[in-house]
């Protein structure tokens, strides 16, 4: 048995998130607090992350639940956060919309892959299909592809808004192999979060690669699904494809 698919998530796994929103943030925090001597930095940051945390998995549950038909404007979301957060800080929620656009600025000025990631791409996109199955909103997660240059890497891209499907659901992984004319047992899906990534491609057949780029092993809780591979880096992935060939799924 060959690996003929690989499809990649994208965010954590081939794109820092951590660390773009990180350096955004901080600009957009002390722009803020430029303005509005009484905001607490830190405290705007982290209230922020909270409330993106949620409304974003409130986007992908509205995904899961309606398809293409969800309604919520990405956009939005980031401008809802940012009231909250000024709000708890004591300064206006009416400042949201013009920090909303500062930040959007930065962050479109710091995306950044991870060191392996461009590599591993042109290394592997000649010996199989190589897709993207991602969460999140179209014009953020393209934004993301092309202003890293890997855009034209992929053979595939699937993400959760155009396809109505979120992962871990099983349509998203089916419409990537649908579109790769390869059946589930010669692909595998690569990515970080157990749940969405894993269990998701095991739904469908899939081998799932586990990547942990903070260097610990998971602790897997009772019923949790078990990745057949887990990683450090990229670096390890083609060592790691060599030994599935010839297994069974």
């Amino acid at each position: 048995m060959f690996i003929r698919a690989i499809l990649f998530d994208l965010d954590e796994t081939l794109y820092d998130e951590r660390m773009s929103v990180k350096i955004a943030l901080e600009k957009a925090s002390a722009h803020a607090a430029a303005r509005f001597n009484s905001i607490n930095r830190a405290q705007l940051e982290r209230i922020y992350l909270e409330e993106a945390n949620k409304r974003w998995e409130a986007f992908e549950e509205e995904i899961r639940m309606k398809g293409r038909g969800a309604q919520q404007d990405p956009l939005r979301v980031r401008e809802m956060c940012f009231a909250q957060a000024l709000a708890a800080c004591g300064a206006p929620p009416s400042f949201s919309p013009e920090l909303t656009r500062f930040y959007g600025d930065q962050r479109r000025g710091c995306h950044l892959l991870f060191q392996d990631s461009k590599e591993t791409l042109e290394q592997l996109r000649s010996q199989a299909f190589i897709a993207l199955v991602s969460n999140g909103g179209s014009a953020y997660q393209r934004e993301k592809l092309k202003a890293t240059g890997i855009e034209h890497l992929f053979h595939v891209v699937i993400i959760s808004e155009e396809s109505g499907y979120s992962k871990p659901q099983k349509g998203i992984f089916e419409k990537a192999l649908r579109e790769c004319c390869v059946p589930a047992h010669e692909a595998v899906m690569v990515g970080d979060n157990l749940e969405k990534d894993i269990l998701g491609a095991k739904i469908v057949g899939l081998r799932g690669v586990l990547i942990c780029r903070n260097g610990d092993r998971p602790k897997f809780g009772a019923g949790q699904p078990r990745p057949e591979a887990i990683l450090h880096s990229l670096g390890e992935l083609q060592k790691t494809l060599t030994t599935f060939a010839g297994k069974k799924s």
